[in-house]
């Protein structure tokens, strides 16, 4: 049990290092002229959230591969890529984001024991590395100081922490979806990471500090691993729902008090778990697949904030009712109680 814990911590660092090294790439090299700003980052994350599906199946297919080394190492490898070709580069970086976040996520599932802080607490720690890869890519970092202790070190811990194969034939099952109409419950799951990547990418602060992107890292970060620490002591069920109905109130007020807004998205992250666990109950046998489904669904949230502009208090009363639009899908689809509360 003691080795599994480890391998959490390893992937979960791996995971904060392998989006610090795509964002920093971005901010370094790709970033560096005006031309085609928005289409790279429609390709970067296009390639790292659209080629998670296709990884997954291939991780439930060829379970002794360890994607996760491999993807971390063509992050590492595509960094330097980028300066000869800064589209090879980035389809590098892409492709390895994909498969290490699949390796990890996998894992997380695996060897968490029903208990849904652990894959939570896997998730959170990439908002970390987006936050520092931007941080580190705007500044005057050594690029090989950057890459030895974000790229070269987890490599190293990932190569020497092996997963043990009984962990790899394990299901993704943990019992708190409902098992009726589970094609329904798949796709208003996938409504509902639509609606939370819509949300994530749209929302903005009206009022401005200089360590605001600090504290908004850190709603995400804890949000994430908030949802699955409570859910583990209270249930899935109301902690989704409650959760989804406060970052509703939250929005409206946002404007009101900073606080406000900082706990609409702290609730608003709380709910990832939820995607994340019910997509893998209603796959037990196809955890990768499971896990490669949110950040496709989170994906087509991204694309449709690029086309829906809404603003004012119009946004409001969208984002209001795509909230508790959220509320509804989990009080549909979950159990109310967790299956060790059964």
């Amino acid at each position: 049990m003691a080795k599994e814990k480890r391998l959490l911590l390893v992937y979960s660092f791996g995971h904060t290092c392998v989006d610090l090294l795509g964002g920093f790439l971005l901010y370094r090299k790709v970033f560096t002229t005006d031309n085609y700003l928005f289409l790279w980052i429609v390709v970067y994350h296009g390639l790292a959230f659209c080629l998670e599906p296709v990884v997954g199946y291939f991780t439930d297919k060829y379970k002794k591969i360890n994607f996760g080394i491999i993807g971390m190492a063509l992050v590492v490898l595509g960094y330097f890529v980028a300066s000869l070709s800064r589209f090879t580069g980035t389809f590098m970086a892409g492709l390895g984001n994909a498969m290490f976040h699949i390796a990890g996520g996998y894992i997380s599932l695996h060897q968490s024991d029903k208990k849904l802080w652990e894959p939570a607490f896997f998730v959170s720690t990439g908002a970390i590395g987006v936050t520092l890869g931007k941080l580190f890519g705007n500044n005057t970092v050594s690029d090989l100081l950057i890459c030895l202790i974000f790229g070269i070190l987890p490599l190293i811990l990932l190569v020497i922490n092996k997963v043990p194969s009984d962990l790899r034939d394990r299901d993704g099952y943990f019992g708190i979806t409902r098992e009726e109409n589970k094609d329904l419950s798949l796709i208003l799951v996938i409504v509902s990471l639509c609606i939370r990547g819509y949300i994530g990418f749209t929302f903005s602060f009206s009022w401005d500090y200089k360590y605001k992107i600090i504290f908004l890292t850190a709603m995400v970060v804890l949000g994430k691993i908030l949802g699955g620490v409570l859910s583990d002591r209270f249930g899935s069920y109301k902690v989704a729902i409650i959760s989804s109905v406060v970052s509703a109130v939250c929005f409206i007020l946002a404007d009101v008090h900073f606080l406000f807004g900082l706990s609409a998205l702290l609730c608003t992250n709380m709910v990832m778990v939820h995607s994340l666990v019910c997509v893998s109950d209603l796959l037990p046998d196809k955890t990768g697949l499971a896990f490669g489904i949110i950040p496709f669904g989170l994906y087509a949230g991204f694309l449709l904030s690029m086309v829906l502009n809404i603003t004012g208090i119009s946004y409001k009363v969208v984002v209001v009712i795509l909230s508790l639009s959220v509320a509804y899908i989990y009080k549909t689809v979950l159990k109310e109680k967790n299956y060790d509360k059964d």
